[in-house]
């Protein structure tokens, strides 16, 4: 003879068994990021359906550091971005130099940004920074661009600041 509580754990019981169900099958679908070949959106797929239409400034190559019980850093190469998930793109390593070599390469084929495993380094590159909020200058005081000619983001970043 069943009772209610014995009952309404058997339906928890069974509804928590179809949700993890779904859950394990919308993880196993492979994930995806389309990048376009002029360079300025990329793109998010889960299985066949896009998730997310993005600007490129808003996905990155970026060195991750972990530190082990021996007193050793230990390094990896992910990819990540505005709603997309990390994607580890390399297995852990003691040697930095190599990775980040290997790291700023991939980041110049793709055109994308690279970041160190320090917030605050030298080694950042960014190819592409956020139009919106580019500018911290009032836009009187902001220098004129020639449409015609390129100018490095470096450059003009530090205008931006001075």
């Amino acid at each position: 003879m069943k009772t209610f509580s014995n009952e309404l754990f058997d339906t928890a019981f069974i509804l928590m068994f179809l949700w993890s169900i779904r859950f394990i099958s919308f993880n196993w679908q492979k994930r995806r990021i389309v990048l376009e070949k002029d360079g300025q959106n990329y793109f998010f797929y889960v299985g066949g359906r896009l998730v997310y239409e993005g600007e490129i400034h808003n996905i990155y190559f970026r060195l991750r550091s972990q530190c082990s019980s021996n007193g050793s850093t230990y390094y990896r190469l992910v990819l990540n971005g505005f709603h997309v998930e990390e994607q580890e793109l390399s297995s852990m390593t003691t040697n930095k130099a190599a990775l980040e070599l290997l790291a700023k390469r991939i980041a110049f084929k793709t055109n994308v940004n690279y970041f160190d495993s320090d917030d605050v380094s030298i080694s950042h590159i960014v190819r592409h920074v956020n139009p919106k909020t580019f500018y911290l200058k009032p836009k009187s005081k902001r220098p004129a661009m020639r449409s015609n000619k390129r100018m490095s983001v470096t450059r003009a970043t530090l205008e931006a600041f001075y």
